[in-house]
């Protein structure tokens, strides 16, 4: 037991990450690598899985210089599935409006699941329950946000923040700074010039 809890050093090896049971994540970043790696994380989400299965959204501060994440307006994972409404908010006046939309699809998601017996979810292969209980949902929402300040006082973090079960919502929050990031962040990616960690 002493081995499996000290940390471990992988040299030049992909370490997995995942988001679904690390459903309030955090990369953190005090190098320039910050930039390039979360364009390679949000471009795999985009190459891997098709726009009726992930929703990718997005809450941004523009006047924040870490990253240019202009480009992601144009992904089809960023539009609703009928192409009214496109997930990407840079002003707090359209991060209400967008956060409101995700706000009833969350609780239309957790009203149809405690409508079902909620033993009938599939257990993964930890035998989590809970995990899987996305799955009976057709997409899954990855809530992407550079803006720690705007967004605290949206509704929909604090209802994904609150909710033990995964509905199909997950938030990956960007900072160069641990201490900015929400108390129920439970990952952590952090990166350097030299090296990464996850914690």
């Amino acid at each position: 037991y002493e081995l499996t809890k000290q940390s471990r050093v992988l040299e030049q090896v992909p370490v997995t990450f995942n988001f679904i049971k690390n459903r309030v994540a955090a990369i953190i970043d005090d190098s320039n690598y910050g930039e390039y790696f979360t364009n390679s994380v949000i471009l795999q989400l985009a190459a891997l899985h098709s726009a009726q299965d992930l929703k990718l959204v997005f809450f941004i501060d523009e006047n924040n210089n870490n990253f240019d994440l202009d480009y992601v307006k144009y992904f089809p994972h960023t539009f609703s599935d009928d192409k009214s409404r496109r997930y990407y908010a840079t002003n707090y006046d359209d991060m209400k409006i967008l956060s409101k939309e995700l706000e009833d699809i969350f609780t239309e998601r957790l009203e149809s699941f405690k409508k079902k017996n909620e033993n009938s979810a599939p257990e993964d292969n930890d035998g989590d329950k809970e995990i899987n209980m996305y799955k009976r949902f057709d997409s899954y929402f990855m809530i992407i946000t550079n803006d720690l300040i705007n967004t605290k006082n949206l509704p929909i973090f604090n209802m994904i923040f609150d909710e033990p079960n995964n509905v199909g919502f997950s938030i990956l929050y960007i900072d160069a700074f641990l201490n900015k990031l929400p108390k129920r962040c439970n990952s952590f990616i952090s990166l350097s010039s030299e090296y990464g960690s996850i914690f």
